[in-house]
């Protein structure tokens, strides 16, 4: 159990890594060749962000628990993603501008600090277990088909 948490969490960090790299590669391309402004190209990174973290997590870190419905994942994942944001701003101005470190290290020191508290998030509220099957699996529509097909053969 320990290793498929471990695998799973490693897999976490990878998108997450893969992520921030587009996000912070799509806030420059968006900032210094489309010409808008930073916080709208921070915006729109930020929202690009959120999608491809989502679908490759669903995809590969939390496979075994893939969802085919999305728009409940995506929106809990979505409050959860701007209210971490708010959090976000608010340590770095703490880190940075009263306790002085530099702003990068601050901003990497926050990272490095929520990646497991949003990894749980993520297990527990995104991607978490059905009873009846993980929600949207294949596991749990072929369990719902297997079902059908008992009641059809009984009656």
């Amino acid at each position: 159990m320990i290793s498929i948490q471990l695998k799973r969490f490693s897999k976490f960090i990878t998108v997450g890594l893969v992520t921030f790299l587009f996000s912070t590669l799509s806030l420059y391309l968006f900032t210094d060749f489309a010409g808008f402004p930073y916080m709208l190209s921070a915006l729109f990174a930020a929202v690009l962000a959120l999608f491809m973290n989502y679908f490759l997590n669903n995809k590969w870190s939390f496979a075994d628990r893939r969802n085919h419905r999305h728009f409940i994942p995506i929106l809990s994942l979505l409050i959860y993603e701007s209210l971490e944001h708010l959090t976000y701003f608010a340590l770095l101005y703490l880190l940075t501008d009263v306790i002085g470190l530099y702003y990068l290290a601050s901003s990497v020191l926050i990272i490095v600090a929520r990646t497991p508290i949003k990894y749980v998030f993520c297990y527990f509220i995104v991607w978490k277990e059905n009873s009846g099957g993980y929600i949207g699996s294949d596991s749990h529509e072929e369990r719902r088909g297997d079902n059908r097909e008992a009641a059809l053969k009984v009656r």
